[in-house]
């Protein structure tokens, strides 16, 4: 039995698309390990930084821009970074002509711009 069938047994046909995609989003993180590596980034960023150097970090999910938020707010609190610019960006329609994964309505992600303090 696959996955694909239990979900099409206990999910309504309009649903099914986007629990497939939440699904294999979810094993895709864990199989990658990908909340570990957002983590240990995070951790070891600062250091590879300049002085007045910036970064920007872009998060697509929940999940990560959550653990964006709380690394970012905690360098913030030591005073080692400087909060630039944050914003949700949502793709353009040219955008969209040109790669029609981004029409997705999910398809935004969150920027949050950086400044290494001197």
């Amino acid at each position: 039995m696959s996955i694909t069938s239990i979900v099409d047994k206990v999910t309504p046909y309009k649903y099914r698309l986007k629990t497939y995609s939440r699904i294999f989003q979810a094993l895709r993180i864990a199989a990658n390990n990908e909340l570990d590596h957002l983590s240990r980034f995070l951790d070891d960023f600062i250091n590879l930084l300049n002085p007045g150097g910036r970064i920007v970090i872009i998060s697509y999910h929940s999940v990560e821009d959550r653990i964006v938020k709380h690394k970012l707010k905690e360098l913030k609190h030591k005073k080692e970074i400087e909060l630039i610019y944050k914003n949700l960006f949502i793709p353009s329609k040219e955008e969209v002509s040109i790669n029609k994964r981004a029409k997705c309505k999910n398809e935004s992600g969150r920027k949050n711009w950086l400044r290494k303090k001197d």
